[in-house]
């Protein structure tokens, strides 16, 4: 299972959908089949008062733990609500631990492609930019994320476009420790400069996360700035 968070248009074509009210806005989408929902806000206004519209910039999140309560998530999901009250219409990939089988063309040839890839590499197609967190492994991204970024790198005939080149992202990691996952920034920064995106120049390792962060909530307000400060820039660099 992956989930889409974004805008609900009341159009899933395809697709078996669940929604669940979030407290930032919108709903959570969950799809198990079908093409991805297409999000935008329909002319409404968010808390920050920005007029948000099909013309205006989609930012994909995409994070790299699984974990219930991940704080990677907690720190995503800030940095999406700040790009929102910007302006920018905003969609998170959320991956489970089986969302992509380890890749291997031998498992490709056999069994085709996962059935979540189409759904996600369309809404990568799309993006005017990411921002992307994740934990910090072995002084490297997780394999969660890396696994995402090799199975929609890949070509597809049914789904053509360009996922990654040329689009800006902006960087997130968190940690409980004192350097908040900075280790594996530098490892992702390398491989997203191969696929040839526009790193943003402006990331963020969140540390001392569990002291940092109160009910799924940022609490440090300068670390909060920082986020925030990731989540404009990229903006920029997307409209």
């Amino acid at each position: 299972m992956y989930y889409l968070k974004g805008y609900d248009t009341g159009r899933s074509v395809g697709a078996k959908v669940s929604m669940q009210s979030v407290p930032a806005s919108g709903v959570q989408i969950a799809v198990s089949s079908g093409r991805w929902p297409y999000y935008f806000n329909r002319g409404k206004r968010n808390s920050g008062s920005v007029l948000m519209t099909k013309s205006s910039p989609l930012i994909v999140g995409v994070c790299g733990s699984a974990r219930e309560g991940s704080f990677n998530h907690v720190v995503l999901n800030h940095a999406l609500a700040h790009a929102e009250s910007l302006g920018a219409r905003v969609t998170k990939i959320e991956m489970k631990g089986d969302t992509f089988p380890n890749f291997c063309e031998d498992l490709e040839d056999r069994d085709g492609r996962p059935s979540a890839l189409n759904d996600i590499r369309r809404l990568c197609v799309e993006a005017d930019g990411y921002i992307m967190a994740s934990p910090e492994y072995n002084g490297g991204p997780t394999g969660i994320l890396k696994n995402f970024i090799d199975w929609v790198s890949r070509s597809s005939d049914e789904v053509p476009g360009t996922p990654f080149r040329h689009k800006p992202v902006g960087l997130l990691s968190a940690s409980t420790g004192r350097l908040g996952g900075i280790k594996g920034l530098q490892c992702l920064r390398m491989v997203l400069g191969h696929l040839g995106m526009h790193i943003s120049g402006k990331e963020f390792a969140f540390s001392g996360a569990r002291e940092n962060t109160a009910d799924g909530k940022v609490t440090n307000e300068f670390m909060a700035g920082e986020v925030e400060a990731v989540a404009e820039r990229l903006v920029e660099l997307s409209q």
